[in-house]
């Protein structure tokens, strides 16, 4: 048999070795290939990640800014700093390019006219951004676009509107549509080796921002308003919290509304800001004073009314009176008070006397001739409201004084005139036994003054007269007026009464006239001033002569006087025609004091004149 192995030392052929080298280049190669496109492959998915978080990054810019505010009518707070002609320039480089839904949607931008460039823009236009060393530029687009609002489906396309050509104001919406903003990002970057088919790499990003307001939750069904009470003073402004007792959730702006209002002269009300009520009682008055109010929270929902009640209470103040013995006084107890009263009722009772109440009139008498006694008493108001108890303190004797006006004529002797005044003085004093009166103050501004034949000279409040038993008074000369002295009255070894005031009312007087026949055609002058006091009508007699209704046509007219401070008054006498018979006529006048003594006048008088053809 046959050995057919080859010998130890045999080998490749050349042919061999040569076919082998060629393989192992092509595999090289091929495993070259492989290496530098995954290479390749790599870097481009890198760099288109960074893409997407440039993008990311620009959109959040845009989400950062508040959508709900606006610029003028058309336009959104996300195209503040934002020039027309920079977005219309980019706005037509993506629209070339190829960028998505820039055909659904209008272009906004900031309408002010001042602006020379958007460096300043809210949202860039433009903004490059750098990631390993890769450059890239963010163009962000903001516009608007519509969508039905009856369509719930999340997939429902915003577009523009059919045959409108640039974005309407907001409140012109039509009807069912809602009015979103699209923001579209477009990030570009050069290619490194051909990556990108149009020569330059793209990534786009939109996003819909409907600016319309989130729903809001609020727990409570709604609102409750649950009643108050306050009390006030007369006059006073206080502080009423309505909402501490009341349930109510969320709000967004003065959740109290006034429904009804204090009836007049019970006070009044206000809302401040935050809910609180600012009531201000009546400076009059006592009760209690309703108004009603509401609630409203932030979804609009409304409480039923709720009754805020004030109590004003009645005030009673303490009292002094002084009375005769002997006799009751009606005393009226709240004319100081401060209320609405409806009852009086005596809480604790006198000693030295009764009282006696019906309705709201309170009459005491006393039982003994002189002394001091007191009761307390409340009142009790409309409301049901019972004010403090007030005291009253009562001072019993005779020397019952009080305030006097006395009338008296003016004069006009140049003798004085005088008249006693102590009989007036001493009304209401019983038993005159031991008594006298004595001046204070100061005296009358005219006219004298005197007691027991003493004149009384004084003129500061300080000043007093000796005691006496007979006072008198003599007006002055030719002059009227109104004057004042005080005076008390006291008991020797006895009580002195409170003073009193003694009004002094100098009256003009005006006396009828007869005069002898004058002849006609003439002014002629009646002294009517000759038995009159005054007996001149002039500033410093404070006199002034009102004649009254006018003369007769026949009998003559009244000129302009120009002789009143003579004592005459002035009549135009007509013309008596040839062969006309005397007229006899007449006039009234009165006297009135002049401008505040206006109400001091005397009776209207008539003058009687005759006139005739000579």
């Amino acid at each position: 048999m046959r050995d057919r192995r080859a010998p130890a030392d045999a080998g490749f052929t050349l042919i061999e070795v040569i076919v082998s080298l060629v393989l192992l280049g092509i595999v090289a190669t091929a495993a070259l290939y492989f290496f530098i496109e995954g290479t390749r492959t790599t870097s481009h998915l890198q760099r288109s990640q960074n893409a997407v978080a440039v993008a990311n990054e620009a959109m959040e810019r845009a989400y950062a800014v508040n959508p709900v505010a606006s610029l003028g009518t058309t336009s959104s707070a996300l195209a503040a700093g934002r020039r027309q002609a920079d977005v219309e320039a980019a706005w037509n480089r993506l629209e070339a390019a190829g960028a998505e839904g820039l055909d659904d949607t209008y272009p906004i931008w900031d309408p002010s006219l001042s602006l020379t460039n958007s460096n300043n823009a809210a949202v860039p236009i433009e903004d490059e951004y750098t990631h390993s060393g890769q450059k890239y530029l963010a163009t962000t687009l903001v516009g608007v676009c519509y969508r039905k609002g009856d369509v719930l489906a999340p997939d429902q396309p915003c577009t523009t509107l059919p045959s409108v050509a640039s974005v309407l104001p907001e409140d012109s919406t039509p009807a069912g549509m809602i009015r979103l903003l699209r923001v579209i990002t477009v990030v570009t970057w050069a290619p490194t080796a051909g990556e990108c088919t149009s020569g330059v790499c793209t990534y786009q990003l939109s996003g819909l921002i409907d600016r319309s307001s989130d729903l809001t939750w609020n727990q409570v069904v709604d609102p409750i308003a649950v009643e108050d009470f306050a009390d006030a003073l007369h006059g006073e402004t206080i502080a009423i919290p309505v909402l501490d007792n009341d349930v109510i959730g969320p709000v967004t702006s003065n959740p109290v509304l006034l429904m009804t209002y204090p009836a007049a002269g019970q006070g009044t009300v206000s809302v401040a800001s935050n809910g609180v009520v600012t009531y201000r009682a009546p400076a009059t008055g006592s009760g209690i004073y309703p108004f009603t109010y509401r609630i409203k929270d932030r979804a609009g929902r409304q409480s039923d009314p709720a009754t805020v009640r004030v109590s004003v209470k009645p005030l009673a103040a303490n009292d002094s009176y002084q009375v005769r013995s002997g006799v009751g006084t009606t005393l009226n107890l709240l004319a100081n008070d401060n209320g609405t009263p409806a009852s009086i009722q005596i809480s604790s009772a006198p000693t030295s006397g009764t009282v006696a109440v019906s309705g709201l009139t309170v009459t005491y008498t006393p039982s003994v001739p002189t002394g001091t006694d007191s009761f307390m008493y409340t009142y009790t108001d409309a409301s049901g409201q019972v004010s403090e108890p007030a005291r009253v303190t009562i001072l019993i004797d005779s020397l019952n004084t009080q305030d006097h006006t006395i009338v008296m004529n003016a004069r006009s002797s140049t003798a004085d005139v005088w008249t006693s005044l102590t009989e007036t003085l001493l009304t209401g004093v019983d038993d005159r036994s031991r008594v006298g009166i004595t001046i204070t103050g100061p005296r009358p501004a005219a006219g004298s003054l005197r007691v027991d034949g003493v004149p009384y000279t004084q003129t500061t409040a300080a000043g007093t007269s000796n005691r006496g038993a007979n006072v008198e008074f003599s007006p002055m000369l030719n002059v009227v007026g109104e004057y004042t002295f005080r005076y008390v009255v006291s008991r020797e070894g006895g009580a002195t009464s409170d003073p009193k005031t003694v009004t002094l009312r100098v009256v003009p007087v005006a006396r009828p006239d007869v005069f002898p026949v004058r002849n006609h055609n003439q002014t002629t002058g009646f002294a009517v001033g000759l038995n009159d006091a005054p007996s001149v009508y002039t500033t410093a007699s404070a006199v002034t002569v009102r004649t009254s209704p006018p003369v007769p046509a026949d009998c003559g007219t009244f000129p302009t006087q120009a002789r009143l401070a003579q004592g005459e008054i002035q009549v135009v006498l007509p013309t008596i025609p040839q062969g006309g018979a005397q007229r006899n006529c007449s006039f009234t006048y009165y006297l009135e004091g002049s401008g505040a003594l206006s109400q001091l006048r005397s009776e209207t008088v008539t003058v009687t004149y005759s006139f005739r053809r000579p």
